[in-house]
């Protein structure tokens, strides 16, 4: 039955349901009527979308966001000849097993539905309505409503009175169960099934802990103090506490008041999840006020409000050396929740990339140590033609509830730092043309081979004869040439240059031909300076910028015209500005002649 179906079919009964209270009050007991008032319900879930609003990147937009979404419910009368709170609980509370007969909350005892009126149960404000709001009202909101009040038995409500919630001691005065709904029963043994209290606070037995510490977090996230939209009343900021200080009876309804105790109320969340019965008294509330307890739809949310943490922390996001790219080494510190006894424990980290949303690629299980590693893949590949392919990347720890705390984002790409092989070359002049020709180099990301050409021996390529992916260069000019190949890979990095061959004999050794490359950073780590050795095989504009890790530019290094040839710059390790730079691992980048090498240094101090 859907919501306004339930309202509907209540209000049809006002008249029937007015007489049956006038029965009982009487002292006569009213069967029929309360099984024909009771319909078959279906339990609900969130409408599509009803969650939608809810932000929850920081504790404080969580808070704002979902109270957003709660507040301003539907009031309905405490005791009333129309529909009120008792038509509302008696569906909430319903027995699953006798639809007569409603559940009690602290004994869980099985009782004929009476319709309202006095009993053998009467309404529980989980929230006592004398810490806060006690004088009934049309603009009274907190004390009618039902997403906090239950069913409950009459001795029992009255043993608990105001206290708040807390965890009592062997010792403590006990208030035992029934058995019902396979829940329930025993006694004697602390803490057993029973309900506990003292002259302090009131501990509900563990069927019904979470229910009631849920409803409290309801409670502080719906009443925040704010103007409702419809009364224009200021409403009370109810607020969850450990300071039993803080927790005073009010002579009448108070802008602020306070309840708890906070942390056994977190315990009790975690140690009693939602189940069957709890969502059955939502569901209902739901249909009735139109808002709905968020914390039973998700528990995980309550620790992302009121349980603080700091982390998870990322240390770095480095480029797994000496491969061909695709690689990212991952450093973090834990979540401060990530220890033994934790009242949130972490579950696992998860990396995530941002791929028009944030993707899952990585996870490690959480084993409570100070600092984690983990390696992933990644497209992010520097090459020439995107040398700075950047994607955002966080670390994000889940607690066994499911809460999700999130790092701060970070920039990291990977470099492919291995270059292709040294082709081997053979020059073939019995016909015309001739062939030069090499090995295919076997590797996966190979772009092309380049064949430089020289009038003497040991000439300095320059500028490329041809290039292609094949394997061999036809010669049609056969005067006396000598001939070296380079291979080079996708992502920009060049091998060296082959052994020399012509068609003369030449002993040049191939050592000494030059490439563009970083050659030497010396020394590393260093401090305060070093000396950065580059070479150019051709003439061109060479240009060196230094990154962090994560991609942040630092400055320029170098930005001239040279000739072919080795060269040296020193860094004192400023950056752009002339400012020191913190300790830690740089890249630095060497662009030349639409080639790309990059090698890291270390910066201690």
């Amino acid at each position: 039955m859907q919501p306004n179906s339930i309202r509907a079919f209540l209000e049809n009964g006002r008249q029937g349901l007015s007489a049956a209270r006038t029965a009982v009050r009487a002292g006569a007991r009213v069967v029929l009527f309360v099984v024909a008032l009771t319909p078959a319900v279906t339990l609900a879930v969130p409408p599509p979308g009803y969650y939608s609003t809810v932000d929850t990147s920081t504790p404080a937009l969580m808070r704002s966001t979902l109270h957003a979404v709660i507040d301003d419910h539907t009031r309905f009368p405490y005791t009333s000849g129309s529909t009120d709170t008792w038509n509302i609980l008696e569906l909430a509370d319903q027995d699953p097993a006798q639809s007569a007969n409603i559940l009690d909350l602290y004994r869980n005892r099985s009782l004929l539905k009476i319709g309202g009126g006095t009993g053998p149960y009467n309404r529980e404000h989980t929230w006592p309505n004398s810490l806060g709001f006690p004088t009934d009202g049309s603009t009274n909101y907190p004390y009618t409503d039902c997403h906090h009040l239950f069913l409950c038995d009459v001795g029992y409500n009255s043993d608990r009175g105001n206290m708040p919630y807390g965890n009592c001691a062997p010792g403590s005065t006990e208030r035992v169960t029934d058995v019902n709904d396979g829940q329930g029963g025993g006694s004697g043994t602390f803490p057993g099934n029973s309900n506990w209290f003292n002259a302090s606070v009131w501990q509900t037995w563990n069927g019904r802990k979470g229910d009631v510490a849920r409803a409290m977090f309801y409670m502080d996230v719906r009443y925040e103090g704010t103007i409702h939209s419809i009364t224009h009343v200021q409403e009370p900021n109810l607020i969850l506490t450990d300071n039993p200080a803080l927790i005073q009876i009010t002579g009448g309804n108070a802008s602020v008041a306070y309840m708890g105790l906070l942390s056994d109320l977190i315990q009790w969340n975690a140690q009693d999840p939602p189940d069957a019965r709890e969502r059955a008294h939502t569901d209902a509330v739901f249909s009735f006020q139109g808002n709905r307890n968020p914390f039973v739809d998700h528990p995980e949310w309550l620790n992302l409000i009121f349980v603080p943490s700091t982390g998870p922390t990322v240390a770095s996001i480095l480029d797994v050396p000496a491969d061909q790219g695709g690689q990212l080494q991952i450093d973090w510190q834990r979540n401060s929740l990530d220890v033994v006894g934790s009242v949130a424990p972490i579950a696992q980290y998860t990396i995530q990339r941002f791929q028009g949303s944030w993707v899952d690629v990585g996870v490690q299980p959480a084993n409570q140590s100070a600092n984690y590693s983990l390696v992933i893949n990644t497209n992010d590949i520097a090459s020439p033609g995107n040398p700075q392919p950047f994607s955002q990347y966080r670390v994000v720890a889940i607690e066994t509830g499911g809460a999700v705390r999130p790092s701060a984002a970070a920039q990291a790409f990977s470099v492919d730092n291995l270059a292709p092989p040294t082709p081997v070359v053979t020059l073939n002049t019995n016909a015309t043309p001739w062939v030069v020709s090499w090995t295919a180099p076997g590797i996966s990301d190979f772009n092309e081979a380049c064949v430089f050409r020289g009038d003497t021996p040991g000439f300095v390529p320059s500028t490329a004869l041809a290039c292609a992916a094949g394997t061999q260069y036809l010669e049609f000019d056969t005067n006396p040439h000598y001939y070296v190949v380079q291979f080079s890979d996708t992502h920009g990095n060049l091998s060296s240059f082959s052994a020399e061959v012509g068609s003369v004999a030449t002993d040049v050794p191939a050592a000494r031909r030059l490439q563009t490359a970083i050659t030497q950073v010396s020394p590393n780590p260093f401090n305060p300076t070093t000396r950065v050795t580059f070479s150019l095989a051709a003439p061109g504009r060479a240009r060196i910028d230094i990154f962090t890790p994560d991609g942040r530019f630092v400055r320029t290094l170098f930005d001239q015209q040279r000739s072919a040839g080795e060269f040296n710059v020193m860094w004192d390790g400023t950056d752009g500005r002339g400012g020191r730079t913190a300790t830690g691992p740089y890249l630095l980048r060497l662009q030349s002649g639409g080639r790309v090498d990059t090698e890291k240094v270390l910066l201690l101090k």
